[in-house]
């Protein structure tokens, strides 16, 4: 939990510092940080891999991705490559969701 305080907080706090003076370029440098350091933090507590913790990887990667062509250019193609990614990104994590509460979850709303 140490990780968090030092690594992740920072860098939030870093960027919505930045986000508050209006500076674009350490803006756009804290927010490409923000993922990769989430994904170290999981990595070192996470105590065993699964097929789930899978597609949670898989869609942080995906927001990462959507971040880098979003702060790119303002040209069309990389909109769409960014608005792709961040899809592919919430597709994984339904697909995380599912795959973690399949068979767990009684809907009693269903009924």
């Amino acid at each position: 939990m140490i990780l968090y305080w030092i690594l992740f907080l920072p860098i939030v706090f870093g960027h919505l510092y930045f986000c508050f003076i209006e500076n674009e370029l350490y803006r756009k440098a804290s927010k490409l940080l923000i993922v990769p350091a989430l994904m170290l933090i999981l990595l070192m507590y996470q105590m065993k891999f699964s097929f789930t913790n899978y597609f949670v990887y898989v869609g942080l990667l995906f927001g990462f991705l959507g971040d880098l062509f979003l702060i790119i250019t303002n040209k069309k193609i990389f909109f769409i490559f960014g608005t792709i990614s961040f899809l592919l990104g919430h597709i994984a994590y339904a697909f995380s969701a599912y795959t973690s509460y399949q068979g767990k979850i009684f809907f009693s709303w269903y009924m």
